[in-house]
């Protein structure tokens, strides 16, 4: 059976089909097989995860390391497959190589990172080694700006969909606009204080409407 968590906040799956949770728990980042089976010595049992203090999001690369987010630390902490804690980046503050709040995190099939840095409004681009390569993006409603981004996912084009207040945005993996959809509301395809995104291999979009609860 599965543990009991204590809120968690971000789910991903491998490539083994594995999948991982992040949760406020004492020992922060689970991993099960795909029966549903945790799997236990992972991260020694715990031990590697008290780095992490509230975790936000995950994602995980191709050679299945792990990366989460950190919203009290404001930083990336990156973990090796069997939980092993490799390095950390980041620290408060706007500047470029610092974050506030960071949340929703995507990997790409180049193993490239976009993390939402929500208390910025921008979204920021990473080599898996933790190089910063791209930044974009401001506080306002004008295309390629966010007011307070959420999430963030990307498809098999390597195209990358994020959620704010009240909208989608899509655009390039260097960051160049293409779209926008969705406003505030309670009708079909209005959005209030969406918190999560997912992209499916057939390019379907799915959105976790956590103020409309749907």
């Amino acid at each position: 059976a599965l543990k009991v968590f204590k809120f968690p906040k971000g789910i991903t799956v491998d490539k083994d089909n594995n999948f991982y949770v992040v949760d406020e728990s004492s020992t922060r980042l689970h991993k099960y097989d795909a029966a549903g089976r945790a799997l236990s010595g992972f991260g020694n049992s715990g031990k590697e995860f008290k780095v992490l203090k509230t975790p936000s999001a995950i994602a995980v690369d191709s050679q299945s390391n792990i990366y989460v987010t950190d919203t009290r630390t404001h930083n990336i902490s990156k973990f090796d497959k069997s939980g092993k804690f490799i390095k950390k980046w980041g620290r408060q503050g706007n500047q470029q190589d610092a974050f506030d709040a960071p949340s929703g995190i995507c990997v790409d099939k180049n193993n490239d990172l976009y993390v939402v840095d929500s208390g910025n409004s921008r979204i920021k681009k990473y080599s898996s080694q933790g190089i910063l390569k791209k930044v974009w993006g401001k506080s306002g409603t004008a295309e390629g700006s966010f007011i307070y981004p959420t999430d963030i996912a990307v498809n098999q084009a390597n195209e990358i969909f994020i959620l704010d207040r009240a909208r989608i945005q899509k655009f390039t993996s260097e960051g160049e606009f293409i779209a926008a959809w969705g406003k505030a509301g309670r009708g079909d395809g209005d959005l209030n204080k969406p918190m999560g995104i997912f992209v499916d291999q057939y390019g379907h979009v799915y959105i976790a409407d956590t103020g409309n609860n749907r």
